[in-house]
């Protein structure tokens, strides 16, 4: 099978440069009109089913892309984005004009960052982003089968360094995943292997 997996739109938070992890923030306006493109963009893909996180800003975007379509679209907790913890709320550009932050070792020093209170370790990340693939290998899709999971910029960068075998310190040494773009990974029940990595797909791309 084919596991599309798609970042969500922008979200106010987003505009704001702050950090979002599971807190529940919705799309912005920009964000629904970029997921209404998406679904114009991807209308030629016959998705098997969808998997979303539960997150508002994630299932709101697997619905509008595939608004029309018959595709079933399952809720599944395991896609929710890494937890910040309390630093949720944080803005981005302290992080990145004081190296003493918390949280500027999760970006710049990704080998060595330690979660806050409540927050999730990158380990504890790729633990979910692995449930997930080993969750969904056991199903029994076709080999030719399409699946769209909306999901989280930093948890599909979780399966991009588990599908390339990289190791954390390489977590953020990768194309930047924009809103609405994709990266595809193709499973099967003998294991995982990424195809295409950070899809533009609002510029034109084809995933």
């Amino acid at each position: 099978m084919y596991l599309y997996f798609m970042r969500h739109g922008k979200t106010v938070w987003n505009a704001e440069r702050k950090m979002q992890g599971q807190t529940d923030i919705p799309l912005n306006e920009e964000g629904i009109i970029q997921a209404q493109k998406a679904c114009t963009l991807l209308e030629d893909i016959d998705f098997t089913a969808c998997y979303t996180s539960p997150l508002q800003r994630a299932r709101l975007t697997a619905q509008t892309v595939l608004k029309g379509k018959n595709t079933p679209i399952i809720v599944e907790p395991l896609l929710k984005e890494i937890s910040f913890g309390i630093y949720e709320g944080q803005s981005l550009n302290l992080t990145d004009r004081d190296p003493s932050a918390p949280l500027n070792r999760f970006f710049h020093d990704s080998l060595n960052y330690i979660p806050p209170k409540d927050g999730e370790s990158f380990y504890e990340l790729l633990s979910r982003n692995l449930q997930f693939l080993n969750k969904i290998m056991a199903m029994d899709y076709s080999d030719d089968s399409k699946i769209l999971v909306t999901s989280h910029g930093a948890f599909i960068r979780g399966i991009v360094t588990l599908s390339a075998n990289l190791s954390i310190s390489q977590f953020w040494r990768r194309q930047p995943l924009k809103n609405c773009g994709m990266t595809v990974v193709k499973a099967d029940k003998s294991g995982y292997a990424l195809i295409k990595e950070a899809v533009d797909v609002l510029n034109g791309e084809k995933p």
